[in-house]
Order: C-alpha cells, then structure tokens, then sequence
C-alpha cells in the first residue's frame, strides 16, 4: 500500500490536469468579441468576404463505389496518379473517418469567415489549418445532403468492380472544393467551438482619445459617440494593443457631451511596462505605436467593434527629462552668480536684510514645481499641462510673501544679521532674537509636504494634479498665521524704536571737506566743501552721462575713483 500511494497520487495530479488543461485553453479572450456555437450548428464559408481559398479534406473510412465513367481513364489504373475531380456524387454518413474533415485554406491569405445566417465570424489559419478562437482546429463534418463535387487525392487505391464500377479503397483523401471560389462550402460542427465574430461595417462608431500620447500608468479620455449604448448600460470592452500583444483595461463611465459618451482608463499593466522598458530610446521618445479597440456587447452579441490610434510613452523618460530642465536651470543660476548651486538658491530666497526667507522659499518650490510639470506633460502626453491648480498655491505663496514685506515694512529697518550668518540656511527656522520659532517649523513642514504630494501626483496623474481642499486649506491657514506673527513683532519693534530712538548718524556718502571740494572742482560747481543740493545734481547729471547706474545724487567710491578724486 506504502509504494502504491505515490503512483496513486501520480495518476491523480495527472488526470486533474487533463481536466484543467482543456478548461484553460478555452478560456475567452476579453480583447476579441466571440461566441460559443453548438454541436451540429450548420456553417457556410462566406465566399465574398473570405480572404483565402478554402476546402474541406476528409479521409475515406469504407470504401467509396463510383461509375467508371465519373474516373474517366483514370478507372483503368490500380492507383491515381493524379488528383482527380468527380461531378455530382452523393455519399452518406460513415464514409468518412469519424465522419469529420479538416478546413483548409491557403496559408498567408487571411482568415476564413464563416456565415451563420446574418451573422459572420472568423475562422484563423495556422500552417494552412482552419482553427477557432481557441486555436483549435475546427471538428468539420462536411454536409453530405445531396449531389457535390469532390476531389480525390493522388495516390489512392482503386479496385475494378463488376458492372463498371469502381472502389476507392479506405484511406483515401477527399476534398471537398469550388476551383472557381465562387460556390461556399457547407459542414456541420462536430463539437461546440468558439469563434470572433464579425461586427456590420454599419455599425462602426466614432472614437477619440485624448491625450493621445499617454505614459504607463497615465489616465486616458475615451470618447465614443454611438447610439447603442446609454450611460447606464453596462460598459464596453477596452483592450489596449501594442504589436502582436493584447492588455484588456476596466473604463469607468464619467460624463456625456452631447452623443458622446466618455469613459476615464487608466493605461497600465506590467505586460506593457516590459514593453517600454525592452523599446530603443527613440521610441521613448516618439511614443511607441498603440492601438485601442472598443467593444460593446448586447444580447451575447456585439453591436459595436470601434478602434483608434494612440502612442505609449516612458513615464521614466519624461520625469528624466523633467528633472534635467530644472537642472539646467539650477545651472543657469549658478553661470549667472558665480556660485555653487547652494548659495546659488539661497541668493534667490534672500531676504534684504540678509536672512533666508520662508515664503520665498515656498514661492520658489511651486515655480519649479510648475516648471517640471510643464516639461513632464508636454513630453508624456504631447499637450500643454493647464496650470489652474497650482495658480492656487503660487497664490497662497505669492501673498503671503507680498503680505510678509508688508508688514515688516511697517517696522523699523531690521538688523542686518552678522556676516557669518549671511545666506545661512539656519535663518530659515531662526527669528531675530536667535531663536527656532514653532511658526517657522509649522510652514516649512507643511510646504515641503504638499509640494512632495503634488510631485508625485505629477509624475502619476500626467500632470499637476486636482489638489484636494483640505491641502489649500493646510496651505493659506499656515501662511495666514505665519504672516499674522509678524503684527506682533512690527509693534513690538516700533514701540522700541519710539522709546529709545537711535542716534542720528551721518549719510552713508558723508566724505571730508577738502575731498569735496575736489570732487566739486571736477563737476564744476561751487567749492563749498559741503555735499550740497547742486553738487548732488551735478553728481546725478554726471551718472546719466556717464552710464553709471543707478543715476541719482549719491557719492559712490567707484565714482570717486573714476574721477580720481
């Protein structure tokens, strides 16, 4: 019993998967609309839409009796030597080897399509042999109802029988066959199989699709115009195609424009990310060539079989690239100021009094924000990105920044922060008094929170996304209460200043009395020795001559210098 419970088991995991196997090669394909005929369903070759010559081949299983007459000089022969032609023979049932036959076609022609009253189906040829849906060859039985014509193939056996007649021995090959094409064939099925079905030219629709470049995981507008679907009818069969390779996708119904009915897909599936990942370069580029078939099936049958064209692009290969524009950029800054790419971007978020400044910082993070989704859109769906959502936050950032100068114009002029201190990125969370403020943190908490949320959607959705409410709302609060801390401080400041004013100090160009009667001399006013109203005139004339700028009445060293005072 020990060493039969594997042999046992063995022949158990063998027949499950005899039963299995059969179960999963005819498993539908949801990218073709098809149906399952029955046995002994009656099918005609549709001549006129057929793309190969077709034929019936069966082999003889009893012998076949014919009129010498039907061989001609052929009966006198013990074998044929040639394939011949017989008219007008009747046979029965049983002639044939379990009664069934092969459809042939030409190979490379086309498929064969099969008629079943007012409806058409599809019939494909593999090595020349008719198969279904399923890709098995078709279980033909030719329709032996009366008179045909058929072919005996070269090579068969005959025996001369009394009253002149003559037997075609068992084994022989029959073809059942037009040589004109023009007359159909007729066979009944001999187990149930599947086929494609053809939909009436008729009832081709109108399809749209935008973008039409869409990347891997990217969000597709389908538009169908039609009328034999309804928004509550059950939705219709997408099938995305790239190649030989087929990937159905689940549309959801979103609105109807009109006669057009429009669905939202998405277009992903780790079949057709292979497929990017194993195209060239320059076919990320270009977007590789796609095709999107439509199907809407009604009453186990469909109504409507509509295709349009599209290109997949590389999500991967635009985000790239995005990021190597704002790169580039970064560059620019850094050619232009002379500086690596840290101080480069603090010189941006400067603060006049030599701080880092939050809400620039905020602003600039949305203008490269921005700046990317451009570039990422442009290059994944071939269109220009709408940039209402984000005009919100540079909103909510522009004002707050433009309400934070406000406000501290309102102070008296702040202290300017030590040298070593300047363009350091600890200013960003430190207030005047030295100190990490809860206010600084909050903002630059929240800031770097959306602006990573709105990346990521960018890069998912296409483009910048439809932020959610709740983020404005996170947003313009944390700036309101960022900008409003400022009040306080303004007050604070200027009742300080009103109790304990500040000396008087000289003008910044303040220069000696004999150096300004030098200075006078070479402008050619009155030598007074003092930096008075016409001498200032004379200063701010001498700029806008001179094109030193800006051209006001101040005394510059570099001035001085040049007039060798």
């Amino acid at each position: 019993m020990t060493t039969s419970t594997p042999a046992l088991r063995l022949l158990l995991a063998a027949a499950l998967l005899c039963v299995a196997l059969p179960a999963a090669h005819a498993a539908p394909d949801p990218c073709a609309p098809s149906v399952t005929l029955a046995k002994d369903q009656a099918l005609t070759m549709a001549v006129d839409m057929t793309g190969a010559r077709a034929w019936l081949e069966g082999r003889l299983e009893r012998p076949l009796v014919l009129p010498a007459s039907a061989l001609g000089g052929a009966a006198d022969a013990d074998r044929l030597a040639a394939n011949t032609l017989v008219n007008g023979v009747a046979l029965g049932r049983g002639l044939l080897r379990d009664d069934q036959a092969t459809l042939r076609a030409e190979a490379g022609a086309g498929p064969v399509v099969l008629a079943v009253q007012d409806r058409r189906f599809t019939a494909l040829v593999d090595n020349g042999v008719a198969r279904d849906a399923d890709g098995r060859p078709l279980p033909a039985s030719p329709n032996l109802e009366g008179l045909s014509d058929i072919e005996i193939g070269a090579g068969a056996v005959l025996e001369r029988k009394p009253n002149g007649q003559v037997a075609v021995q068992p084994g022989a090959v029959l073809t059942w066959r037009d040589p004109q094409g023009t007359q159909p064939l007729k066979f009944f099925l001999e187990r149930p199989a599947r086929f494609a079905e053809i939909v009436p030219a008729a009832t081709a629709q109108v399809v749209r699709i935008s973008p039409a470049l869409v990347p891997h995981g990217g969000k597709l507008d389908l538009a169908l115009e039609t009328d034999r679907l309804g928004p509550n009818d059950a939705p219709p069969v997408f099938c995305l195609q790239v190649g030989s390779r087929k990937m159905p996708l689940t549309g959801r119904f979103s609105k109807q424009e009109g006669k057009a009915l429009h669905f939202e897909l998405r277009v992903e599936g780790d079949e057709m990310q292979r497929l990017l990942e194993d195209s060239d370069w320059l076919s990320r580029i270009r977007g590789v060539p796609a095709s999107m078939r439509t199907i809407v099936n009604q009453g186990g049958r469909p109504v409507l079989d509509a295709e349009a064209t599209l290109h997949l692009s590389s999500w991967k290969w635009s985000t790239a690239v995005g990021l190597g524009a704002v790169l580039a950029l970064l560059v620019i800054c850094m050619v232009c100021m002379r500086a690596g790419p840290a101080r480069a971007v603090a010189e941006l978020i400067e603060h006049e009094s030599g701080r880092l400044s939050l809400s620039n910082l905020q602003f600039l993070l949305w203008t490269v924000a921005a700046f990317f989704a451009l570039v990422f859109t442009w290059l994944s769906t071939d269109t220009l990105l709408s940039l209402t959502p984000v005009l919100g936050l540079l909103g909510i950032a522009g004002t707050s920044s433009v309400l934070a100068r406000g406000v501290e114009r309102g102070a008296p002029d702040p202290t300017p922060v030590p040298a070593s201190e300047r363009l350091s990125w600890r200013t960003l969370l430190v207030g005047s008094d030295g100190r990490v403020e809860l206010l600084r943190f909050q903002m630059l908490a929240f800031t770097l929170f959306a602006w990573c949320y709105s990346l990521y959607s960018i890069i998912k959705s296409n483009g910048f996304p439809q932020l959610p409410d709740s983020l404005y709302w996170l947003m313009g609060i944390s700036n309101a209460t960022y900008v409003s801390a400022k009040v306080p401080d303004m007050m604070a400041a200027n009742r300080q200043a009103a109790e304990n004013p500040a000396p008087a100090t000289p003008p910044a160009d303040a220069l000696p009395a004999d150096q300004v009667r030098r200075l006078q001399n070479k402008l050619g006013v009155a030598q007074t020795g003092v930096l008075d109203e016409a001498t200032r005139t004379a200063v701010a004339h001498y700029k806008q001559q001179n094109d030193f700028y800006p051209a006001d009445g101040k005394v510059l060293p570099v001035l001085l210098k040049h007039l060798g005072v």
